[in-house]
């Protein structure tokens, strides 16, 4: 009883293999005057000794992408005076979780039982930002593994999520 208790907790607390992707904009901006966009300071932060693929080989992957998206969306990359500036910031963090399972059946008296685990959590923040006044026009913030031989996939997923709404068409008007 007791083993099937404690995989039954372990389990419910397992992070969810699918990535979160949440995006922030102000509904009432107008977009439809953007039409340039050029890359800003990023940033990479995995440990050297977490790094399972190169910080160069992650920033290709992550700048090839967010190309294809923003010029399928209509947008224009030039390499300075755009409109638009993107940045990101990509990265693994481990984080190691610990929890009291208390007696789980045992006698009184008796230490109770606990379990820990050690995973890696990564993220994928990305901003466009207005190049005249500095303002976030846009951000995509995921959880997703970025540290992996799949990164291209994963990348690739959070872009499209992020950008889907997206959109420097004039908005069409309800009659």
């Amino acid at each position: 009883m007791q083993k099937i208790l404690f995989l039954l907790l372990a389990l419910t607390h397992l992070p969810l293999a699918a990535q979160e992707v949440s995006v922030e904009y102000d509904k009432s901006k107008d977009l439809t005057g953007y039409k340039t966009y050029m890359f800003g300071e990023s940033e990479i932060v995995t440990s050297k000794a977490s790094k399972k693929i190169s910080d160069a080989t992650l920033n290709k992957i992550i700048t090839e992408t967010i190309e294809k998206e923003l010029s399928i969306k209509g947008l224009s990359k030039q390499e300075s005076g755009a409109q638009l500036i993107v940045t990101y910031v990509a990265g693994s963090f481990n984080h190691t979780e610990f929890e009291n399972l208390g007696p789980l059946g045992q006698s009184p008296g008796q230490i109770g039982q606990s379990w820990s685990r050690e995973y890696t959590q990564g993220s994928l923040i990305i901003d466009l930002n207005d190049s005249r006044n500095g303002d976030l026009i846009w951000r995509i913030n995921s959880t997703t593994t970025t540290n992996a031989p799949e990164a291209r996939q994963n990348v690739e997923q959070v872009v499209s999520k992020g950008f889907k709404k997206f959109s420097i068409e004039p908005k069409k008007k309800k009659k």
